[in-house]
């Protein structure tokens, strides 16, 4: 229990351990929270109706003051501010020799307030609600995230944490704001003030205390050195099914921080912030590490008796999972990583199927939050870099992957020239723009890094998501005058978007050998989609995978032949729809 409640309380409770309703109406469970002093969360305001019998309110400000001033400032329950301090009043002419006051500043018994949070009116057109000063939100350049109902911002290492948050229920007259208590105390540091929390909570119970507190009503002073309240015990105010009533009036503080959190900007070199990495073995097959501290490598200007800036550094293709898990996060793509505008960084996969990236680049781009996760997916080098690598970073030569080396990125390049040549001839483009909450199936395509069939039938899922999921049923009815279930040019039924893309592509091309070449890799991921992704995996996945050649290939394999011959397919399209449009052949 708490310390604050008075002895008189905690007696009768040890004694009476039945009656819960004297430990209800004593506040003593939300006392004992002592929430001022937490280091997660601390409530900043609240308001509303828990439950039948327990009502809730609190508000807070800054306040600046000596430790006299915080004593008499703790000398009892009174607020002195209101629920709108802060809200600037419309103007009204002053009296003569003063000015306008914008309710920005109070003073009282050498205590200085000014406005944290405020409970904002609106005349019913819209629910009341609390909102915070914009300073405080200023300082961390906070943004908010509707969805969540919470301010997000981004700390020096480019991590989003949650700042505060927004808990509302505006219909039931409920409403909570939190504050992350870290951010707070450096604020109130910054500030050099404390937030003064003022409490008016209360409770109901059906239960009459009158001989417990030996008459109609009790006051009892709870006070310690950061708070001072009054809880007030009542039966002289009755209400239906209520009998007894308690009100716990008063305020706390939160404490800063002893000095504020510095973001000083520094040119000072501190090690601590750089990791070993592994660029060799020794003579006796131990391995050999050299700090990424791109100030301490040797250059072509200077041999510092340390490995070169662009040693080439190798790591496991795992490392990529946590980009690809946050696609809004992460761009990525098979040569680089980049994290909002705050850091970013070009890697490469080898013919070892190993990530590639040179010794410096990590220490100059990579925070050191970011440098330890990459550290637990260092191997021993093993292989060379890439042809195109070598040529484009020591030759100066423009150079680009092979097919081999980046096939989603030839992928993605084919299917933007397939939009582009099929909405110029026909108006629209083939595949229909997915929703943004489905962008995520494009923007994290990728060859497998495990071999883990959950990978797998992701990327199986993603990969349709992006085509036979997206044909664009409305243009190609409206070309071939068929839709779906009609009877094709063969006297065959139209099955589904493929069949109708079908019938298109032996419409207008015309050579069925050739239709069949194309539309065979839409078949595939069909396929594999329905009898692995969509369904349990059963017998006719096995005749999938041996339909299509895929039983005895990896995973990673298996996706990669998917994406190579679905490339193959869009080339052989555009190639046929360009020499059949008299506008591509002037």
């Amino acid at each position: 229990m708490d310390n604050r409640i008075p002895t008189i309380i905690n007696d009768y409770i040890s004694k009476n351990p039945e009656n819960t309703q004297i430990d209800f109406l004593s506040f003593n469970d939300w006392l004992s929270l002592r929430d001022n002093l937490s280091d997660d969360w601390i409530v900043i305001a609240q308001r509303g109706k828990l439950t039948k019998y327990f009502d809730l309110f609190t508000t807070s400000c800054l306040i600046q003051a000596d430790k006299e001033g915080i004593k008499k400032f703790l000398s009892n329950s009174n607020w002195f501010i209101n629920t709108t301090f802060g809200i600037p009043s419309k103007y009204q002419e002053p009296y003569e020799g003063e000015e306008y006051d914008d309710g920005l500043v109070g003073f009282l018994d050498d205590v200085k307030y000014t406005p944290f949070v405020f409970l904002r009116h609106f005349n019913k057109i819209i629910p009341e609600r609390f909102e915070i000063i914009q300073h405080f939100l200023l300082y961390f350049n906070a943004y908010w995230v509707e969805e969540k109902s919470e301010y997000h911002s981004i700390d020096e290492d480019g991590n989003i944490i949650t700042l505060l948050k927004h808990v509302r229920d505006f219909d039931n007259e409920k409403e909570s704001i939190l504050v992350d208590a870290h951010s707070l105390k450096d604020y109130l540091a910054v500030k050099n003030s404390y937030l003064a929390r003022f409490h008016d909570h209360r409770r109901r119970s059906q239960e009459d205390i009158s001989k417990f507190i030996g008459g109609k009503s009790v006051t009892h002073v709870l006070k310690n050195d950061n708070s001072y309240f009054e809880l007030d015990l009542r039966t002289d105010i009755q209400y239906d099914e209520v009998k007894s009533t308690s009100r716990l009036l008063g305020k706390d503080l939160v404490l800063p921080y002893d000095e504020p959190i510095s973001h000083e900007i520094t040119f000072e070199i501190d090690d601590s912030k750089y990791l070993d990495f592994i660029v060799s073995r020794d003579s006796k097959g131990k391995e050999v590490t050299s700090t990424c501290n791109p100030d301490k490598l040797s250059n072509y200007f200077t041999d510092k008796g340390t490995p070169h800036f662009l040693t080439p550094i190798y790591f496991k293709r795992e490392l990529l999972q946590k980009y690809y898990a946050e696609p809004g996060k992460f761009d990525i793509s098979e040569g680089h990583i980049n994290y909002l505008d705050i850091w970013g960084i070009e890697y490469d996969i080898t013919a070892e199927k190993l990530i590639q990236v040179y010794l410096g680049d990590i220490g100059q781009r990579l925070p050191y939050s970011e440098q330890l996760h990459w550290r637990q997916y260092n191997v021993v080098p093993k292989g060379k870099i890439s042809n195109h690598r070598f040529e484009r970073d020591f030759l100066v030569k423009f150079s680009t992957p092979e097919i081999e080396e980046a096939p989603i990125s030839f992928l993605k390049q084919e299917i933007e020239r397939t939009q582009n040549i099929f909405s110029g001839i026909y108006g629209e483009e083939l595949f229909k723009a997915l929703n943004k909450n489905d962008l995520h199936f494009f923007e994290t395509l990728r060859i497998p890094l495990t071999e883990e069939w959950k990978e797998l039938d992701e990327q199986i899922l993603s990969i349709s998501k992006i085509t036979t999921d997206s044909f664009n049923g409305k243009i190609l009815s409206k070309i071939t005058g068929k839709k779906i279930d009609d009877l094709s040019s063969e006297n065959t039924k139209i099955n589904g978007l493929t069949g109708l893309f079908y019938e298109f592509i032996l419409q207008k091309i015309g050579d069925k050998e050739i239709a069949n070449a194309i539309i065979e890799p839409f078949n595939m991921i069909q396929a594999m989609r329905s009898s692995s992704v969509a369904h349990r995996k059963s017998k006719e996945f096995i005749k999938t995978l041996d339909k299509y050649e895929l039983t005895k290939l990896s995973n990673e394999d298996k996706m990669r032949k998917i994406v190579k011959n679905l490339i193959s397919s869009l080339k052989l399209l555009n190639e046929k729809s360009i020499a059949g449009d008299t506008r591509y052949n002037q």
